[in-house]
């Protein structure tokens, strides 16, 4: 549920902040808690120490060190060149300044995200774990390009379904979602062997409700006379094993260079697939 009411007061100075939010969404809050923190975090990196000062020493001031503190210690730095360690001094107290700034802003977003009972911590630590299971999802999913380019035309895989499935096409891309956004379980690609011993790949292997097993074929490319010829002949090497369109084989084709996913919704239903 999003909430738009603001809360009354966070504190004394607190009102321009607070007008700010005023008819702003929680989830808006959120996101925008987010933004300002990963800025800050960028802004954290950029600040390796603090921006320091320059020291001269000698009896002709001839030494030119730069002092600055790094991890609680102070240290102290010989200069060769020193306007070039000006404008880096000058460009680490401007990211300084913007990092005290944004800080601050952070301070009054936890207070805001509070007083809407939210935990900011606690907001963190879910974006941190979105963050964490995408990249383990990239890592798989550059997994499965890996492996399809062992496979005969492996480079046409480019599509992930909403499970990280690699697919071909668009169309057997919105058939996959489709499927998965039903709860119907199917295995992509899995290689069979039919009972004359020769071996087919169906689009999509479906076990549904009653464990019973349905393969479902997709044609996207009929212009082209090649894949035709091979999709036809893969059609009629399912009839020779007793595997019959529209008993235990759904076929569908793109039409126009489109899928009419009304089609399949309702093939879904018809085979009682969910």
């Amino acid at each position: 549920m999003v909430t738009h009411a603001c809360p009354q007061v966070l504190g004394k100075g607190k009102c321009v902040f607070m007008n700010f939010l005023r008819g702003v969404s929680v989830d808006r809050l959120k996101m925008d808690f987010l933004t300002q923190y990963q800025g800050f975090l960028s802004l954290q990196e950029q600040l390796v120490h603090s921006p320091g000062c320059l020291l001269y020493k000698g009896p002709q001031r001839q030494y030119v060190y730069w002092q600055f503190y790094l991890n609680g210690r102070q240290v102290q730095k010989r200069v060769l060149n020193v306007e070039q360690t000006k404008q880096e001094i000058e460009r680490l107290k401007k990211l300084y300044q913007e990092y005290r700034e944004r800080r601050a802003l952070l301070r009054e977003y936890r207070r805001a995200l509070k007083a809407f009972h939210v935990d900011p911590e606690q907001v963190l630590q879910e974006a941190a774990a979105d963050q964490e299971l995408k990249k383990q999802n990239r890592r798989l999913w550059e997994e499965q390009r890996q492996r399809a380019q062992h496979e005969p035309f492996g480079e046409n895989k480019k599509h992930f379904d909403d499970a990280g499935h690699l697919m071909r096409s668009k169309s057997e891309l919105m058939i996959a979602n489709e499927l998965i956004s039903r709860g119907v379980a199917f295995e992509y690609e899995k290689r069979m062997q039919l009972n004359d011993q020769s071996w087919v790949m169906p689009d999509f292997t479906i076990r549904r409700p009653d464990n019973s097993i349905v393969y479902w074929e997709h044609a996207g490319m009929l212009e082209n006379p090649g894949y035709r010829a091979r999709f036809e002949e893969k059609l009629r090497q399912y009839k020779r094993n007793g595997i019959e369109e529209n008993d235990l084989l759904i076929v569908t084709r793109d039409r126009d260079g489109a899928l009419d996913l009304d089609h399949v919704r309702r093939l879904i239903v018809a085979f009682q697939l969910a």
